[in-house]
């Protein structure tokens, strides 16, 4: 494969000429724009013609007025919102020319070899990367364009200065040729549909830009990544320009395969930050020591090897690696990794400099990383206190199942393994006769201890419950990115992705009910089933009956499933304002006092909404009915096992009444015509009305639009004890929210939100792309810390990580719920897609934020 673009020297004309296929690209990425200015044009003409029509016309000005100032309003949001979107900025250190002569003498070189713009700034950050981007003048032929370099202090520990010279000149091949000028017309397309959305506010002028972005967006992005892959050759060519392809083919080699020690560094601050009292190591020290580890030496070349065997995928902006070097010239089966440079980029571009630029360089980052480690610490002291309250339960009452399994699963979830491995061994049980969990994370524990046959053991908790699956694809793909890798093989990434399609079929048909369900026996141990008592005891009043059953899947036979149908006595929600959210509320409440079941799932069925009658008729028959009330324990009964205490929760046993006898025939003719006549006359006139104003065919094709509508939410909710949220812990909320996101669980019905949030859900589509795109960024930006004050809460990240904005928490009912009404109304996003604040915070909310300083704009920073 030859090099797709040659590199000579460019003209200024070459740099400006358009392609075709960028022409292309520029104009779909108008076709975003057009629509949304097109949609606010016909708002705000269509509202300005209504309010003429009501002042010039003497008919219908009310219903003009109401009509025309909403769409009026709209439009002028929409716009407003548009013009206030702008690029947010992200803190760097400014590299003066007296800082680094040598390395603005090398790029300013480079610059002039390649014609392109002259450099204005030349930056450097905390990331593993560099970057050049050509800054345009927001109006045309007046001001100047800006071309900025910024260089990660990580990459220039990595490489020696040749090495440099050679990325260098391949993100200065970008800006040479303008490679950023189709960007800023799909970040327009894509940052404008963002703001014009959040300004109308879940409506149905919102409902209008979904629609057409949930076509437009996959595309624009896909054919984006496609026209940047082949910058990224044109941007390779450069680099081969200006060092020679073997120089550029052993850069792109380096940064590939260096990119380990980075990785181990990144992880070791995670674990640093595990503790509670954890404090901001000096990480560029640490990598600095990190290249002299011959451990990971070694993984280099595994790390190498999976980057040059990575598939070609059509929705990244990069090429394969195997690709770029191929069209360098170089045989991607001959290469190997370079070794190491004996003098770095840094040291040898600054000399005595160089300490005094990592030093400040260093305190930029923790600067940044400052409100995080606060918030981290917080969620370790919660996490700390949860231990503790275990442990004194289990010194109390004694090991058990539950108590020490939940115990051991907090202890992994702090890195604590051996402990974690302790307290599943006080249990007293070999692992077999233990929940598949405990099994589970015995393994991982072992696993992360270095002893790779815990992998064994994860698997093996696998076959035993397959709802493990999802766990151990996540523990055992991260364990193979860091210490596990020299396991690492195509053979085993593809069972772990078929544990996870696996787990994923299993969730969907878990979650389905029919009439056809296939039901059977369960068994449930007395610590399960108190629990389960517990949970349902105080909403007896408002429970008729409570059947439990099994539930095979056919997917997976050994995911164990129980099926709890919950009767409501109809005087509990039939006279109520609105009985299906009653019954919602009291759900949550039962789904927030259940234990955790680690050895099966569990799906709460209420009756008589959200469930069909088949089902109900299955269950009813084929199911274990259970009494609410404590009976004292008979003195003979097979049928139960003995409480603690005297009291069982026993099944109910239907019991014939004595007969009693019979009335003469002619008693029983003549009893309804006393006051049996006169209660039919006063019942006729309530009879006939409401035959005639409630029991009509309008109302009933309502009612069952509104019970498909609601059981279909209800059924496709892929979440499970991630949204068993208690009330001290915003945490779990959070978790359960990213659960939610990840199974493309859009209902605005889950446990998890506030009524006003719910409210504000059930007039938006949010596409599963859309929630994918959100648990990434987030997922990249790590564990957030959790402030509370009184009953609000806020989920934060670390200012620099632009692309994760702060979670608003309140608690109602008792139980932590995500407030998205209020995030929606007070949180905008940038042409980056980096959030600010648009408006004042509420005073409630503002406690979280007070060690944080705002730009104009509202971007948030240290300070």
């Amino acid at each position: 494969m030859s090099s797709p673009v040659s590199h000579p020297q460019q003209t200024t004309a070459a740099r400006r000429e358009k392609t075709p296929a960028e022409w292309r690209l520029i104009a779909f990425a108008l076709l975003g724009p057009l629509f949304l200015y097109g949609l606010t044009a016909a708002l705000m003409g269509s509202g300005g013609a209504l309010i003429w029509y009501a002042i010039t016309s003497h008919h219908a000005v009310y219903a003009a007025f109401k009509l025309g100032l909403p769409l009026l309003f709209v439009g002028l949001m929409m716009l407003w919102a548009v013009i206030r979107s702008r690029p947010s900025e992200e803190p760097r250190l400014e590299l003066s020319r007296e800082d680094a002569p040598q390395l603005w003498a090398m790029t300013e070189d480079i610059a002039d070899k390649l014609n392109a713009p002259a450099i204005t700034s030349l930056r450097m950050s905390a990331d593993y990367n560099a970057s050049a981007l050509l800054e345009t003048s927001r109006l045309p032929f007046i001001g100047k364009h800006k071309a900025i370099v910024t260089i990660g202090l990580p990459l220039m520990l990595s490489l020696d200065a040749d090495e440099l010279r050679a990325v260098l000149a391949h993100e200065i091949g970008h800006i040479s040729r303008n490679h950023s000028r189709a960007a800023i017309w799909i970040w327009r397309a894509m940052a404008h549909g963002q703001a014009m959305y959040e300004a109308t506010n879940g409506g149905w002028a919102s409902a209008l830009i979904v629609k057409f972005y949930g076509w437009y967006a996959p595309r624009l992005n896909r054919m984006g990544a496609r026209f940047s892959r082949q910058q990224e050759f044109e941007a390779d060519a450069a680099s081969a320009f200006i060092a020679g392809n073997g120089m550029a083919a052993r850069a792109l080699i380096a940064t590939s395969a260096r990119e380990v020690f980075y990785a181990k560094v990144m992880d070791g601050l995670q674990e640093t930050l595990t503790s509670a009292n954890g404090a901001l190591p000096d990480i560029f020290d640490r990598l600095r020591a990190a290249f002299q580890d011959e451990a990971t030496r070694r993984e280099m070349i595994t790390w190498l090897s999976r980057a040059l065997n990575a598939e070609p995928d059509e929705d990244d902006s990069h090429p394969v690696l195997a690709g770029r070097l191929a069209a360098l010239g170089v045989d991607p089966r001959t290469v190997s990794v370079p070794p190491l440079p004996l003098d770095n980029a840094l040291d040898a571009l600054f000399g005595a400099r160089a300490q005094d630029v990592q030093a400040r360089m260093l305190e930029v980052w923790r600067g940044d990383m400052a409100p995080f480690m606060d918030m981290r610490r917080e969620q370790a002291g919660q996490m700390q206190a949860e231990i503790r309250k275990l442990r004194t339960q289990i010194g109390i009452c004694g090991p058990s199942v539950l108590r020490n399994l939940s115990l051991a699963i907090r202890l992994f979830q702090r890195a604590r393994y051996n402990e974690a491995i302790e307290a599943i061994r006080d249990i007293g049980k070999p692992l077999e006769a233990l929940p598949a969990y405990a099994q589970a994370i015995n393994g991982a524990a072992r696993m992360w201890l270095g002893d790779a046959r815990g992998v064994h053991d994860i698997f093996s908790a696998c076959g035993r419950n397959p709802q493990i699956m999802s766990f151990a694809a996540r523990e055992v793909s991260q364990w193979l990115d860091g210490p596990g890798a020299r396991h690492d093989s195509p053979a085993l990434r593809k069972e772990l992705a078929r544990f996870e399609k696996l787990n994923e079929d299993g969730m969907a048909e878990r979650e389905e009910v029919s009439g056809k369900t296939r039901l059977a026996p369960i068994e449930l141990s007395d610590e399960e089933m108190q629990g389960l008592l517990a949970a349902l005891k105080p909403h007896r009043d408002a429970i008729r009956a409570v059947w439990i059953a099994g539930r095979a899947c056919e997917t997976l036979p050994a995911w164990r499933h129980l099926e709890i149908l919950i009767e409501f006595r109809p005087r509990f929600w039939l006279w109520a304002f609105d009985g299906r959210a009653k019954m919602a509320r009291v759900l949550q409440e039962i789904n927030g006092a259940l234990p955790e079941f680690y050895d099966f799932s569990y799906s709460l069925r209420p009756w008589p909404f959200f469930v069909k009658k088949g089902f109900v008729t299955r269950m009813r028959k084929l199911g274990r009915k259970l009494e609410l009330e404590d009976t004292p324990a008979p003195a003979s009964n097979t049928a139960t096992a003995a409480r603690p205490g005297g009291h069982v929760p026993v099944l109910s046993v239907p019991v014939k009444p004595e007969k009693k006898p019979r009335k003469p025939l002619l008693g029983r003719a003549l009893k309804p015509l006393g006051g049996g006549l006169v209660m039919a006359s006063l019942a006729l006139p309530a009879i006939i009305g409401w035959k005639v104003f409630v029991n009509n065919s309008a109302t009933h094709a309502r009612l069952e639009t509104m019970d498909r509508q609601y059981a279909r939410e209800m059924q496709n909710r892929p979440w499970r004890k991630e949204a068993e949220v208690d009330t001290e812990s915003p945490a779990k909320t959070v978790a359960a929210y990213f659960a939610a996101r990840r199974a493309h669980d859009a209902s605005p019905f889950l446990p998890i939100y506030t009524r006003a949030t719910q409210a504000m859900l059930r007039n938006r589509h949010v596409t599963d792309a859309a929630m994918d795109a959100e648990a990434r960024a987030y997922a990249a930006c790590g564990k957030p810390d959790i402030m509370i004050k009184d009953e609000y809460a806020i989920a934060r990240y670390a200012p620099g990580e632009r692309r994760c904005p702060p979670i608003f928490l309140q608690k109602e009912d008792g139980r932590w719920r995500i407030d998205l009404a209020i995030m929606s109304d007070v949180i905008g996003f940038g042409r980056k897609g980096h959030w600010h604040f648009r408006k004042a915070l509420p005073t409630e909310y503002a406690f979280a934020f007070s060690s944080w300083s705002f730009d104009r704009n509202g971007y948030p920073f240290e300070g």
